[in-house]
Order: C-alpha cells, then sequence, then structure tokens
C-alpha cells in the first residue's frame, strides 16, 4: 500500500519546541532506536537489550534506550566511519526597504555568477523586477552605480522573480569592499522561522557546527551541533574513522509537502562534495563489515546520491555498496522516502524532525514506519526536546 502524507502526521507540544540550544552541545537527550526491520527489505534484526533499555512490549516490538548524547560513543566500534556535513552557515538573511518604505525579508541561497544570488523574499507579491531594495536608509532614489562601494545605497536589485523567489544583484560592493563585508555588516544567521524569534548574537555560534568550514549553507546540519571538539577526540581514540563531506544546506530543507502523495514532490537541489579521503574511509569500512553512520540527513542525502550516480565502484552491483576512489561533487534533488533501498548509510544520528516533512520521510525510510513513529511517541511522553535546538536520536 502507498504512503500518503497524512500517515505522517502527529502533534508536537509547543512546549516541547527548543526555542535555543543546551549550555553543554553533548548535554542533550540522545533516544537510541535498533532496528527490528531494515525499511528497505524487511529483514528482521534481532535488537540487543540494555539494562537502561525500555521495550515497549513483545519481542517484536522497538527497543529505545535513553541516553545522553556524549554516549553515543558507546556506540561505535573500531573501524566504523563516522560521516560529518562541514557546511557552514552564511549570515544569509536580510532586511531590506522597498521604494514605497514596505519592509521586506530576503534569504540569499545558491550564489550564481558575478554578484548574482538566488533569493527567497517575503511579502514580496508587489515586489517587481527591476526593484531595488535597499539595505540601509530607504529604497528611493536610483540605486548605487556599480564600483560605488559600501555605502548609504547598498542593497539587491530584481533581475527576475517568480512567486516568492528571485533572482537578485548585490549592489554597493567592490574590490575594495567585498561583498561579503554586505554579508558580515548586514546580514544574520537564518535561524529556522519556527522559532519564531529575530537572531540573537549568540546564534552566530549556537547554530554553527564546532567543525563547520564550508561556506554556503541557508541551515545548519544540525545532528552535527551535538559534536564537541573533546567529544570528537574520544571518538577518533576509540578507533572510530571521522571524515567529512560538504551538503550545502538550502532553504529548501523547510519547504513543505503539498498534496497528500508524496512521490509528487519534487525536492529543491543542493550542491554537495565528497573528497576522496571520504570516499577510501567509506569503501574500506564497507570492505571490512564495518558500519558508516551519517550524522544527519544531509549525509545521508549526498552519501546516498553519490552511491546512485555514475560513480559507483567495480563492487559486485549486487552490493550496491561503496563509491569510486576519487572526489564527488554535484547537485543533488534526491528525495528519500519509503520504500527506498539504502546503499552507504548502516546508522543514523538525527534530531526529531516536523511532521509531514522530508525529513520525517527519510527517518522512516530507514527505520520503519511504525518504529519511528513510536519513537516519536515516546520521545514526547518523555519530554524530549524537539527540532533543531533540540535533542537526538541514534538509529542502527
Amino acid at each position: 500500500m502507498q504512503l500518503k502524507l497524512h500517515d505522517f502526521d502527529f502533534s508536537v507540544p509547543a512546549e516541547l519546541i527548543a526555542k535555543h540550544p543546551l549550555k553543554n552541545r553533548d548535554g542533550c537527550r540522545l533516544l537510541v532506536v535498533r532496528r527490528t526491520t531494515k525499511a528497505s527489505c524487511g529483514e528482521r534484526l534481532v535488537p540487543t537489550r540494555d539494562e537502561e533499555s525500555r521495550t515497549t512490549g513483545l519481542q517484536n516490538k522497538p527497543v529505545f534506550e535513553h541516553r545522553q548524547f556524549s554516549d553515543v560513543l558507546e556506540h561505535l566500534q573500531p573501524g566504523d566511519v563516522l560521516v560529518l556535513n562541514d557546511a557552514k552557515v552564511n549570515k544569509s538573511r536580510f532586511f531590506a526597504t522597498r521604494p514605497t518604505g514596505g519592509k521586506v525579508e530576503v534569504l540569499l541561497h545558491g550564489k550564481g555568477r558575478d554578484n548574482t544570488w538566488e533569493a527567497i523574499i517575503s511579502h514580496s507579491a508587489r515586489i517587481k523586477e527591476g526593484e531595488f531594495l535597499a539595505l540601509n536608509g530607504n529604497g528611493s532614489g536610483p540605486p548605487p552605480r556599480v564600483g560605488e562601494g559600501l555605502g548609504e545605497r547598498s542593497g539587491f536589485r530584481i533581475l527576475s522573480k517568480q512567486n516568492n523567489r528571485a533572482i537578485v544583484e548585490i549592489v554597493g560592493a567592490n574590490g575594495v569592499r567585498p561583498i561579503s563585508d554586505i554579508f558580515e555588516k548586514y546580514g544574520t544567521i537564518p535561524i529556522p522561522p519556527y522559532l519564531e524569534r529575530p537572531a540573537e548574537k549568540e546564534d552566530e555560534e549556537d547554530y554553527q557546527t564546532v567543525f563547520a568550514k564550508t561556506p554556503g549553507a541557508s541551515a545548519a546540519p544540525s545532528a552535527g551541533l551535538h559534536f564537541t571538539p573533546e567529544l570528537l577526540d574520544k571518538i577518533k581514540s576509540k578507533g572510530v574513522e571521522i571524515t567529512y563531506l560538504s551538503l550545502l544546506v538550502g532553504p529548501g530543507t523547510f519547504e513543505p509537502i503539498r498534496g497528500d502523495d508524496i512521490t509528487q514532490h519534487k525536492m529543491d537541489k543542493e550542491y554537495f562534495e565528497i573528497s576522496e579521503e571520504t570516499c577510501a574511509k567509506i569503501n574500506a569500512a564497507k570492505k571490512s563489515g564495518k558500519k558508516v553512520w551519517a550524522v544527519g540527513t544531509t549525509v545521508v542525502k549526498a552519501l546516498e546520491t553519490a552511491a546512485r550516480s555514475n560513480d559507483v565502484t567495480n563492487f559486485p552491483p549486487r552490493l550496491g555498496e561503496g563509491l569510486r576512489k576519487r572526489s564527488l561533487s554535484g547537485d543533488s534533488d534526491l528525495f528519500i522516502h519509503p520504500p527506498f533501498d539504502f546503499k552507504i548509510v548502516d546508522g543514523l544520528i538525527t534530531n526529531f524532525h516536523w511532521p509531514r516533512s522530508t525529513l520525517i520521510l527519510l527517518v522512516v525510510a530507514f527505520a520503519g514506519k511504525d518504529q519511528i513513529l513510536s519513537a516519536y511517541n515516546e520521545a514526547i511522553d518523555r519530554r524530549y526536546r524537539f527540532f533543531s535546538y533540540g535533542d537526538a536520536m541514534l538509529i542502527y
């Protein structure tokens, strides 16, 4: 039976939505879920009991462990590979003024040629092509000339527009005062809209992983927010291989699915890069029977996209495991939903996600609908904190 969007509907009490992170990144709670079935093929897995485990009934029912995030170390074994997304969140949310005096919010994401960017603009129904949105002062009068530099007339010129999406040109920057100055001076960290609060100075650090390196993301790879340098050192000391890829999370991560038929949803493209070193570590783990752990849905998307490209290794096709031993890059619009055959990922560390979202569908594809919805009910009953600044799950 084909699953419909309403099958993934549930209610999260408002008081469980984390508006700020905990002081200690790895001090959050961790719900450990051992899969009783592989969602892609129905193979029965026998979960290992733990003194802190809670069974929800019969042998075939889910087994949950309630732990602290730093306990993730206990579930990783020597030779396993832990893959993290090193994307860095840009200060890419701007507040601008129209020539009429109206206020708009501009979120920049995919960079084009020269000074052009893709943008999502709030309250944009009446905005026209050619219009100038000022970042300081008001929007009346002519925009600055090319090469004029940062001044009273920095802003965005609308080159094209469809609904709330636009291609804009950044004006008011030159070789002396680069575009990065505009981001730094006027931009704010694009925290998720459901937080229903303005970004604060603390978000510039809190909404960034400690290993963030590759700029260009519009949202943080939130599962990575829980790791500290000390925890990563402990994981490495245990003999676990830690490696990185980049997937630049776009605003489409918050794009709702419209319509009950999930197969009709189209994902925005997001750019990813996987280094030759990361490919080699993953291949070695798969070949030796060790686990590949994905930290976050963005890592899952990048790895499973790469596995489905023309860049698959010479491993036996029936295994479907491994990546070509060279760097990989490209745009991914892979929509992972049930049923799905995971070729690379063996374990997943992820936050709790919104109902009816593409992210909850990915998690359900990995562990099965009944088990994940049971886990979410368990988390709500136990008062876990939800979403980007909330608690985490470990699934394998």
